[in-house]
């Protein structure tokens, strides 16, 4: 995170070598493209699907839309964002997983520029997510796993950073996305025959179709916060 902003922070030195020659910004198409650090957490699971740690990984970010300014220092956006986040999954196994999850969404933000050389925004975060299936399938054959439901796709952040703008036409922000919500994966297999008590008979085991589909455990997939940084470009 500390490189993320010592990387704004040269950019806005270099622009505001420029501050003296810029004027207000002015509505129009944008689009941008950046990295970031992210943090997801994985719970729970079956198991044999346990996890140990999960690293803090980068990611790669592209955003396109329009603004329009209301006077000088007030305007507003919409546009569209698309996130591909990398993940390494450290299983309880000694097994490293490699995978990725994406996010693709709908945004609005609120704009202030404090002068001709950038501002803050505000905003929301509307959008879908996927976890790819290698983050959460289980180890065990005999294990089996139901598709996340339509309202564990759903994505929503709350954004929030800085602008900082070089020239008529370029510009830099450093921003941090905060998610609400959570994807829930259940897992399923063989259910494990309780141990009887003292004078009981052994449990009497189900047929094999109803013993696959015992509830085994469920897995917690979340994406905690997102902070980049992205290159911005006014048409």
């Amino acid at each position: 995170m500390k490189k993320l902003g010592n990387v704004f922070c040269s950019m806005v030195f270099m622009g505001s070598l420029s501050y003296s020659t810029l004027k207000a910004e002015e509505s129009g198409v944008f689009a941008g493209v950046g990295f970031n650090l992210h943090d997801v957490s994985i719970k729970g699971g079956a198991e044999s699907n346990a996890i140990r740690s999960i690293d803090k990984d980068l990611g790669f970010n592209a955003i396109g839309g329009f603004r329009y300014f209301v006077d000088r220092n007030s305007g507003v956006r919409f546009y569209v964002n698309t996130d591909m986040n990398f993940v390494d999954v450290d299983k309880k196994t000694g097994e490293v997983i490699k995978g990725a999850y994406r996010v693709i969404g709908l945004n609005t933000d609120y704009m202030y520029n404090v002068n001709y050389a950038g501002g803050v925004f505000v905003g929301l975060n509307i959008g879908a997510l996927r976890w790819e299936k290698d983050l959460y399938k289980p180890d065990s054959p005999s294990l089996h796993y139901s598709e996340p439901k339509l309202q564990d796709k759903l994505y929503t952040a709350f954004n929030a950073g800085v602008r900082a703008h070089f020239t008529k036409y370029i510009g830099a922000e450093l921003y941090a996305k905060l998610p609400i919500g959570k994807t829930t994966v259940n897992y399923y297999g063989p259910k494990k025959p309780e141990p009887p008590k003292p004078g009981e008979k052994p449990e009497t085991p189900k047929p094999e179709e109803n013993m696959q589909n015992a509830y085994q455990g469920s897995a917690i997939l979340r994406q905690n916060y997102t902070v980049g940084v992205r290159i911005v470009l006014s048409f």
